[in-house]
């Protein structure tokens, strides 16, 4: 969390909602965060009502249907873990080919095609030991995801496209309400806080 130092001068009332939305970015390896109790004491300190969750797929790992369910599976257990509303993102979509985004976007929003696609990797793996096997658990996990109703509606987000920061935004918007005035994160924004 970032906080202002010690010697800032305490802000106007007006310059203090600056301090009131922060972003606490936990890079890599999720399970760090999401599988220790500092997860839950972070949550414990913003308040329960006051936080939420950004989840970023990986956008080489949502390439194939078994890393795009896998993606799912750990959202979701973030989501249960920690309780707390939760959107899913792919990160860096700008990597990705057209067609392969499309694909991907297309998982995220019809369970129903993505079942069908880890059906075809489980056939192309068939050879490989256990590939049919950990298709068929993947199938299973989707299963279970479609009868509780998990859909992971995954929105596409680049920095360098400038793609998914109002997305982001609105997400806290419909979570927290207000914010209207609040600067989106785009080129136009940042050079203006440059000057």
């Amino acid at each position: 969390i970032r906080r202002p130092p010690r010697s800032t001068p305490k802000p106007s009332s007006a310059a203090s909602d600056v301090y009131k939305r922060q972003v606490v970015d936990t890079p890599g390896q999720v399970e760090l965060f999401a599988f220790r109790e500092a997860s839950s004491h972070l949550v414990h300190v913003l308040g329960q009502g006051r936080a939420c969750l950004i989840f970023l797929f990986d956008p080489l790992l949502s390439s194939t249907p078994s890393g795009f369910v896998s993606q799912m599976l750990l959202s979701s257990i973030v989501h249960f873990r920690l309780g707390l509303p939760t959107a899913n993102f792919l990160s860096k979509s700008d990597l990705l080919e057209p067609e392969t985004l499309e694909k991907i976007l297309e998982w995220g929003d019809n369970l129903d095609i993505l079942e069908a696609a880890l059906y075809e990797e489980s056939a192309n793996q068939s050879g490989f030991d256990g590939g049919g096997q950990r298709a068929e658990f993947a199938i299973g996990q989707l299963r279970m995801m479609q009868h509780a109703a998990i859909q992971p509606g995954l929105i596409p987000l680049s920095s360098e496209m400038e793609e998914g920061q109002a997305d982001v935004l609105s997400f806290a918007q419909n979570i927290f309400g207000g914010m209207s005035d609040a600067k989106d994160g785009f080129a136009g924004d940042i050079e203006h806080e440059r000057q």
